[in-house]
């Protein structure tokens, strides 16, 4: 279910690693400043805009900011970070839950890799606080368990087809953060 209430909200993340970075619009046309970082390079990030149940990859630089807009306040954004020079190390939810000992981070935490090294920060968030950090991405198979035959797209899916623009592939879809889904009914905020 997505967040409700203003329909401009701002997520700005900064990569502590060189990371990969895949921001994916699974509902519809949330236009969002993503990337996939290397440190050793500085790059300035162009707007992506996501189209309707797709996602998009692109290069962060460490230090580089990103700004998710969900333009239309009511699309849930499945987001991914990868180490670039190494993909087997990704945001990992289940490892930034045990440091920063809640369910949704809030300004000022760093979301952890697999790794438990700090891969970003988050510096600011206009949104309310309204994210989830414990859904599974959609993929194939919760749809064939739906009864959808045949094809239907989806945010793991979706996850491969943009590191594949971007000529990377990873070995599994790590569990997302889910930027403004609301599956608590409640804000998370101070």
């Amino acid at each position: 279910m997505p967040a409700e209430g203003c329909p401009c909200k701002l997520e700005r993340w900064d990569p502590s690693l060189g990371v990969a970075w895949l921001g994916i619009d699974f509902r519809c046309w949330a236009l969002s400043v993503v990337g996939i970082a290397r440190e050793r390079k500085q790059m300035t990030a162009p707007a992506i805009e996501i189209p309707a149940r797709r996602g998009k990859a692109a290069h962060v630089a460490r230090g580089q900011h990103i700004t998710v807009i969900n333009t239309h306040g009511e699309q849930v954004v499945d987001s991914w970070a990868f180490n670039g020079d190494d993909l087997s190390e990704f945001m990992s939810m289940e490892h930034t839950r045990a440091h920063t000992l809640r369910l949704v981070p809030r300004v000022g935490d760093i979301l952890r890799s697999n790794r438990r090294r700090p891969i970003f920060t988050l510096v600011e968030d206009t949104s309310g606080g309204v994210h989830d950090t414990l859904i599974a991405a959609c993929d194939r198979y919760r749809y064939a368990f739906l009864g959808v035959e045949g094809h239907h797209d989806n945010c793991a899916d979706n996850l491969m087809a943009g590191l594949a623009e971007l000529g990377l592939k990873v070995s599994h879809v790590p569990s997302p953060f889910n930027l403004f889904m609301n599956i608590l009914g409640v804000r998370m905020v101070d």
